[in-house]
């Protein structure tokens, strides 16, 4: 797929590898891609974002220099300290049902250690004090990605390799862990900066994030995805119940334009892909990435949309 051609469904690009050109293709047959239409009018199982099923941002954040920001990132992340997650999809109800036969979840690996294995399990990271724990109910601790007792990676290795726990997705956050914040949700909330390591090392795409429609920031992530992983299909809610119609405010990025990100209704009837490098859809929708045959990633960035461009996409909207 290096070889240099285009997607002869996607005629509008230059000749390129073919990683890249299929990126952005609509619906050549290798890529099995499908066609979607513009709005919800015909899937209303999906709740979307303003009538959409994704938000295409790129005409809002000016020019960027998509290479320059992709090799930047690709470089930093050799130099970085990664983490794992994608562990927990099931006992938070995430995961689809599709998705569920098979699936191993840390949460519940962990809460049936005996206490030795359990013992066992907190030696294997430098930062846990083994003797603060209570062995007999390792059930009752919250461990793992996004909390505030993260896994080592003798941890991760050892959940994969004894009990076939899947951690999908290698994790960077930008930003100090969200967890030990009382609210990073709430207007006007203190929210954490990006770390000192970020700074030296991602200073392209900090200004890129700058640079997004949003009046603040309290989480920022990159999520990647190694060679033929095809990560579990999931929305970020429980039940149905729990699935507000209201998305969060974020900005999804894909300065590498590889990863064919996706949304779609619970009964699996249609996919609707990502429109560019930077765009928003409603993580209340089932969500999942395309397995490819080469290492891909995204940056998530929460925040709080600024209002000014909300009232861009009111005169977009009359213009159109």
């Amino acid at each position: 797929f290096f070889f240099a051609q285009k997607c002869r469904v996607f005629e509008g690009i230059s000749p390129q590898p073919m990683r890249h050109a299929h990126a952005r293709c609509r619906g050549c047959e290798r890529c099995k891609r499908v066609v979607t239409p513009a709005s919800l009018a015909q899937d209303v199982r999906l709740h979307g974002v303003l009538g959409q099923p994704m938000l295409d941002l790129e005409p809002y954040i000016g020019a960027v220099d998509w290479d320059a920001v992709d090799a930047e990132i690709r470089l930093a992340l050799t130099k970085c300290e990664l983490d794992w997650c994608g562990e927990q999809m099931k006992s938070t109800n995430w995961i689809h049902p599709s998705a569920l036969e098979g699936y191993v979840d840390a949460k519940d690996v962990i809460a049936g250690f005996g206490p030795e294995e359990f013992a066992a399990f907190l030696k294997l990271s430098d930062d846990i004090d083994v003797n603060s724990f209570d062995l007999n109910h390792p059930e009752q601790y919250s461990m793992g990605s996004q909390t505030r007792i993260p896994f080592s990676r003798k941890q991760v290795d050892y959940l994969k390799y004894r009990y076939g726990v899947r951690f999908d997705w290698i994790c960077y956050s930008l930003m100090p862990n969200v967890s030990e914040l009382l609210d990073p949700g709430a207007p006007g909330s203190r929210h954490p900066d990006f770390t000192a390591e970020v700074r030296a090392l991602f200073p392209k795409t900090l200004e890129l994030i700058r640079a997004l429609p949003l009046s603040s920031v309290f989480q920022c992530t990159i999520f990647a995805v190694d060679a033929h992983v095809l990560p579990v299909l999931h929305r970020d809610c429980g039940s149905d119940e729990q699935c507000s119609r209201d998305p969060h405010h974020y900005v999804l990025l894909v300065p590498g334009g590889d990863l064919r990100q996706f949304v779609c209704d619970k009964a699996l009837t249609q996919k609707h892909y990502g429109p560019s490098r930077a765009f928003w859809f409603n993580d209340h929708d089932y969500h999942g990435t395309e397995a490819d045959p080469f290492f891909r990633y995204s940056i998530q960035v929460n925040g709080h949309f600024d209002p000014s461009f909300f009232a861009q996409l009111a005169m977009r909207s009359k213009s159109g």
